[in-house]
């Protein structure tokens, strides 16, 4: 996993590399604005005079655009700045910078009041690439003064054509997420680490690509941070293959209770997760009309039979659901089972009494509260998608997706479980509170059947005994890669869970080599 820095934490790692490591800020400066110049050049081609307009802030992120500017310069390539604010204003590095770049006689055009946006509006309508150098880090709320007009033109610059590059993060984002006006970036060259309102809402809308960029802190610094980006470093370390004389018990044991009359397709396809996620054996535990609709054994899954009763387990099954569960190695409890007191009076019954590691899937959810989830005993993984997610908590479903981080960790600290909060840059909360967010998948993703293949994929890796956040990183990520594989491969309105589950041996594979999908 990779780290992601709140502004608090990013103010202390520049902090203790200028202050304990005696790394000058200027040159944190300087290797921060030669990234952002390589990024360009190695991007774009053919970059004549006045095609590339740097817009340069009052503060630090001023100072990175002009650095970036004086590297463009050496590279032959001579961009138009612009300058908002006094250039006295400018204090520290960024004066330096200043000074350095205005001492061949170089300036720039410097706005400040409402007339001055006519030029800058002339320079934009001709640009081919617009750095957004305003606002960095340290600013929060909303842009002020002429921040807002500016950004609006950047942005009318953008859906113009021009690509926008933003320095270290979109001006008008907080770092730690919100936004009421900010660059819309094609490009967002961020640095030592990602930002984490880059990954949350409105962020990851606003950034567009985000590359990060090494500025010269030491590996020790990022030490003690507890927010991260999943990699494929994290699903590759557990498909090493086994000894050869490995039989199907030694590559774990699933139990899935899931699926009814009406959600027959939810088992089959959690079943088929789990196996095509490397489980040696999978038992699908569910009602008489589902396994007719499913037929298990044509996927060489076994299965068990519950009694039903209007199609959906009964309470009476739930002592033959226990004993399936806990002879396996790991189990998947809720795809599919639906949602009535049949099916909570049964859930009831079987989960105070499970004993091996769990994911707590859907109707597993939503029959359930935070009550009984906090008092179980055995390892768990929950996976609710927002509307869930907000049940479980008593809060409106609207209420989540504002504050996705806060919700998940609260839901993990609450329920005693790692919290796999779904939807675009799921979220992976464990109960001490360090989180993670997935970096795989898109919409293509958004379609029944989706969640039923990643709690089937995260009950295999539990079964091969991998421990429950990391086994959830790891499942996030390859179901992620295994939805873009089938999104290319059958086009994104097209693929459905089925195409997933058909790719991820491909998602694996990449993993294995390293790849980021």
């Amino acid at each position: 996993m990779r780290p992601l820095c709140t502004t608090e934490q990013i103010r202390e790692l520049d902090r203790r590399t200028i202050e304990d490591d005696g790394l000058p800020g200027a040159s944190l400066m300087e290797n921060a604005g030669r990234a952002v110049a390589a990024e360009i050049l190695q991007r774009f081609d053919d970059l004549g005079g006045g095609e590339v307009v740097i817009l340069i802030g009052k503060g630090n992120n001023g100072g990175d655009g002009l650095v970036c500017a004086r590297h463009l310069l050496g590279a032959g390539v001579e961009p138009l700045l612009f300058k908002l604010g006094d250039p006295a204003e400018l204090t520290g590095d960024a004066a330096l910078n200043w000074r350095v770049w205005s001492a061949g006689g170089r300036g720039a055009f410097v706005i400040e009041d409402e007339a001055d946006l006519l030029e800058l509006e002339s320079a934009l309508e001709r640009a081919v690439v617009v750095v957004d150098a305003l606002l960095g880090v340290g600013v929060g709320g909303p842009p002020r003064g002429l921040f807002g007009p500016v950004i609006e033109l950047i942005n009318s610059a953008g859906r113009s054509g021009a690509s926008v590059v933003a320095v270290d993060l979109p001006s008008g984002l907080d770092a730690d997420g919100g936004a009421v006006l900010a660059v819309e970036a094609d490009l967002t060259v961020t640095f030592a680490a990602p930002k984490v309102g880059l990954f949350l809402p409105p962020g990851y809308r606003l950034c567009g690509e985000v590359v990060t960029a090494a500025i010269g802190m030491l590996p020790e610094s990022f030490a003690g941070l507890d927010l991260f980006l999943s990699e494929a470093a994290d699903a590759a370390a557990f498909f090493t293959p086994p000894p050869v004389d490995t039989h199907k018990g030694g590559r774990g044991r699933v139990a899935v209770l899931a699926g009814s009359r009406d959600y027959s397709g939810a088992a089959g396809l959690t079943g088929l997760g789990a196996a095509r996620g490397g489980a040696g054996l999978v038992e699908l535990c569910t009602t008489t009309a589902a396994l007719l609709l499913v037929k298990p054994g044509r996927f060489g899954l076994i299965s068990r039979e519950l009694p039903d009763e209007g199609g959906r387990i009964s309470p009476f099954g739930s002592e033959t659901a226990l004993a399936a569960l806990n002879a396996a190695d790991a189990a998947v409890i809720g795809p599919g089972l639906g949602d009535d007191v049949n099916v909570g009076k049964a859930l009831r019954a079987v989960l105070p009494h499970l004993e091996v590691p769990a994911v707590i899937d859907a109707d597993g959810l939503n029959n359930v509260d935070l009550e009984l989830l906090a008092g179980l005993e055995m390892p768990r993984i929950i996976t609710p998608h927002p509307g869930e997610a907000a049940r479980l908590l008593g809060v409106a479903a609207s209420s989540i997706n504002e504050d996705r981080l806060g919700y998940a960790r609260k839901l993990a600290q609450r329920s005693g479980a790692v919290c796999l909060l779904k939807g675009y840059r799921s979220i992976i909360a464990a109960p001490g509170g360090s989180a993670c967010f997935n970096t795989t998948g898109g919409w293509s993703l958004a379609v029944g059947g989706s969640g039923d293949v990643l709690a089937g994929l995260i009950g295999a890796l539990l079964a091969r005994g991998v421990e429950p956040f990391s086994a959830a990183v790891a499942a996030a990520w390859l179901h992620g890669s295994a939805g873009e594989y089938a999104a290319a491969a059958r086009g994104a309105w097209s693929a459905g869970p089925e195409d997933t589950l058909e790719h991820l041996a491909a998602a694996i594979a990449s993993a294995r080599r390293g790849e980021e999908t």
